[in-house]
């Protein structure tokens, strides 16, 4: 979706991420004027026999993830389907993968490291007491906040 596109009430900004299912837009909320990531299933990934099965995961991702409500979990605020786009809006975080920081000694002390870790776990913790399993959790998706707070995925399975 070009910049300027509205899916839903929200007005895309920029691509942010892509998958090989989906695409993740950075896009601004009018109503509540708040930047927010709108994750979406790429269409061609809906084309053929297993669509409705794809939505369908998709749909039970979000609701899975509204079960959760943790300051180290990315808040999902909606979820929905416009113009044949399934999409999910959730919070945005404006941080850096943990990708970054592994194997850079200079950029994180032992105590940042170990705080990523609890905070990791803590979220982790609250997401298996709601009956929830994050299925893709990975250096890559765990997010460091600029305020070293970290975010954990939405994404899960039940």
């Amino acid at each position: 979706m070009p910049p300027g596109a509205k899916l839903g009430r929200f007005v895309i900004t920029k691509v942010i991420g892509q998958g090989a299912m989906g695409v993740v837009y950075l896009a601004d909320d009018p109503e509540i004027e708040r930047p927010v990531a709108i994750k979406t299933v790429r269409p061609e990934a809906l084309s053929g026999e297993s669509a409705a099965e794809i939505e369908g995961r998709f749909l039970k991702e979000a609701k899975l993830a509204g079960r959760l409500q943790h300051p180290n979990i990315v808040t999902v605020y909606d979820v929905g389907r416009d113009h044949g786009v399934c999409f999910i809006a959730m919070e945005y975080v404006d941080g850096k993968p943990l990708t970054r920081y592994i194997g850079a000694s200079d950029d994180l002390p032992l105590t940042a490291r170990v705080g990523i870790i609890r905070q990791v776990a803590e979220a982790l913790a609250h997401a298996h007491e709601r009956g929830v399993l994050p299925r893709d959790i990975k250096p890559g998706n765990i997010l460091v906040a600029r305020a070293r707070p970290v975010k954990v995925p939405d994404s899960g399975t039940g």
